[in-house]
């Protein structure tokens, strides 16, 4: 049983490792992902261009998902920086779902302003009066901020202190909101065309020419400059760029030349992403054989043991005989009149063999026992 026990839980993570290529695949930490997306050749990309700028490695933060397969990588994924206007996208995440849930609709008033203004204002124009009047219909800073927090599989003891006090973001919370936003989209009514009309020719669009849609959000206010996107590429990629420390323009060279060369590393993953979806198919059929395979031969071991195991000398039961008490009356009265028949039959067949033996006085002619002469 334990080594049956082995074997699957040896096939589930089989199965569990080559993965549903729809979800997406939620990073622990700055890890190389256990899919499509090489971490390795990222992670010498991102060095590399670092090092050709005379960056400082810890002033950069991005996150990037590649969402054909979910995968998801992250450098200093964990470092918190001042979020600026990307907060607004969550926020009007939160107005946007209540509408999707019926509680609103695009003409609902929501404190002077129709949603549809609303998000027009705040995610095309970035608009910070409006922003500031969605959060107070929403309630206090702190508990918009606690609400963005169920767009994020980040646990909740893991946020700063600052998230709740300054609106601080890191990489990792941000790419997940722009996940859920992506994946889950009809939740979020016209947040995604709202970005699209975002920051022409700035930021991810600067460099990019117009050969891709892009819905983006950027943050900027003194030293932190940041940037969070969808690129839709054949199979569109998810960015998150944060910067600080830098110049306003040196984190917006930062933002959009990272932009390009994501794009090109993601249309590489293109040229490989059948191969590796058949590759995929085919560990699920194998992982998938293998785990009824052990199921049958589970299944046969269980049977066998219910069985009784066969004896060299089949046993006989032995044959007890009734209690008196027991016997019918038909069966007494048969056994007695078979005892009274012999009983009688040994007086008569006695009787007649001494009448033979023993002649009677008439007979002899006396008592002497001898016949008198004539």
């Amino acid at each position: 049983m334990r080594a049956f026990h082995r074997a699957l839980k040896g096939i589930l993570a089989l199965i569990l490792s080559v993965g549903l290529l729809a979800v997406p695949a939620f990073a622990e930490g700055d890890e190389t992902p256990a899919g499509l997306v090489d971490g390795g050749q990222l992670d010498a990309m991102i060095a590399q261009y670092i090092e050709e700028k005379n960056l400082n490695a810890d002033k950069i933060s991005v996150g990037y998902c590649y969402t054909a397969t979910g995968d998801t990588w992250l450098y200093n994924g964990d470092e918190w920086y001042y979020s600026a206007s990307m907060y607004k996208v969550p926020l009007m995440m939160i107005l946007a779902e209540r509408e999707h849930n019926g509680e609103l609709t695009q003409e609902s008033d929501l404190n002077g302003l129709t949603l549809a203004k609303a998000e027009e204002s705040i995610l095309v124009y970035s608009n910070n009066d409006f922003a500031h009047l969605m959060m107070h219909y929403i309630g206090t800073d702190r508990e918009c901020r606690e609400l963005y927090q169920q767009y994020s599989d980040l646990p909740v003891d893991q946020y700063d202190p600052d998230f709740y006090d300054y609106s601080y973001f890191s990489a990792r919370f941000m790419t997940d909101v722009v996940k859920t936003l992506y994946f889950e989209n009809e939740r979020f009514p016209h947040i995604v065309d709202c970005l699209k009309l975002a920051q022409p020719g700035a930021y991810f669009r600067r460099d990019m020419g117009s050969d891709y849609e892009i819905a983006q959000k950027y943050g900027s206010y003194k030293e932190f400059n940041s940037t969070a996107g969808i690129v839709y590429t054949p199979n569109p990629y998810i960015l998150v760029v944060m910067t600080k420390d830098l110049t306003i323009a040196g984190g917006e060279n930062v933002i959009a030349e990272l932009a390009v060369k994501f794009r090109d590393y993601t249309l590489q993953l293109d040229t490989e992403l059948e191969q590796y979806q058949l590759e995929q198919a085919a560990a699920e059929a194998e992982a998938e054989a293998e785990r009824q395979r052990l199921e049958q031969e589970e299944l046969a071991r269980q049977q066998a043991e219910t069985q009784p195991e066969p004896s060299a000398v089949p046993s006989v039961e032995p044959v007890q005989d009734e209690p008196q008490a027991e016997k019918t009356p038909i069966a007494v009265i048969a056994v007695i009149g078979v005892g009274a028949a012999v009983i009688i039959a040994a007086v008569v067949l006695l009787a007649v063999r001494r009448r033979r033996k023993v002649p009677t006085a008439a007979a002899t002619g006396g008592s002497r026992g001898y016949t008198p002469k004539h």
